[in-house]
């Protein structure tokens, strides 16, 4: 079973909310606690590169997934909860989509 902040129960556990990557850099996707449901590899668009999630509103929390480089076309369950928010850090253009709550 799994609560949203207000204890509502969600109805699945693909998170509520989405953001999506297609540049290299650093994307802050969310400020504060939470949950990095998913992540897709979306067709073969972009540059593969590594990818790199943190458990913060920066690149100075604690590394919650990778570094890995994911393949064209991977959907990767995570599940993964964070207390200080979400911040994914792309070596290259590689298209992301995030799901997350």
């Amino acid at each position: 079973m799994y609560l949203d902040e207000a204890q509502l129960l969600l109805a699945t556990t693909g998170g509520k909310f989405y953001a999506s990557i297609s540049t290299a850099g650093t994307t802050v996707v969310k400020a504060g606690a939470g949950r990095l449901a998913r992540l897709m590899v979306l067709g073969s668009g972009g540059t593969l590169g590594t990818v790199t999630v943190h458990d913060s509103a920066d690149t100075s929390g604690p590394i919650i997934y990778g570094p890995t480089t994911p393949a064209a076309g991977d959907v990767i369950e995570l599940q993964i909860p964070c207390s200080s928010g979400l911040t994914v850090v792309t070596a290259a253009a590689t298209t992301l989509l995030l799901t997350y709550s």
